[in-house]
């Protein structure tokens, strides 16, 4: 599986590009602009390409209790998606992270991540998604 992330941002305003693909093909991209509220909401419309569909979204995040991030959305096809996820700094270079979506079109999904820091740049990555299953491999930031 690759993933990917892009973002562009200013003081109020978000474009990311988020992306994963497996080696059968399969793939899922969603292109967001996010207009931030506060430090706690968000909104942001965008689009959701898959193999099987091409769905306009339009939604909130917000951060809840204990730093946990919350989306909600709603899709031209009137499918609403919950996401719950939430990153723990263990120690200084090791991290882990989860994420639980449950989109009413495609049910359950979840993805768990542990991520040891390398250097400012480079990072060694390990996860675990229901659907494309496990994986290692390098964090890169520029």
């Amino acid at each position: 599986m690759v993933e990917g992330l892009l973002t562009a941002s200013n003081t109020r305003n978000i474009f990311l590009a988020t992306w994963k693909a497996d080696w059968d093909d399969s793939h899922d991209v969603k292109l967001t602009y996010d207009r931030y509220i506060d430090r706690f909401l968000s909104l942001f419309t965008g689009t959701n390409i898959t193999n099987e569909r091409t769905r306009g979204v339009l939604g909130i995040r917000y951060i809840l209790l204990m730093n946990f991030k919350s989306k909600l959305w709603i899709d031209t096809k009137g499918d609403v998606r919950v996401v719950l996820e939430n990153n723990i700094q263990i120690t200084a270079r090791l991290s882990i992270e989860f994420e639980v979506e449950y989109d009413t079109d495609s049910e359950w999904e979840w993805i768990s991540r542990a991520e040891w820091t390398l250097s400012k740049y480079l990072s060694l990555l390990s996860s675990y998604h229901s659907d494309y299953k496990g994986g290692i491999g390098l964090t890169i930031r520029f």
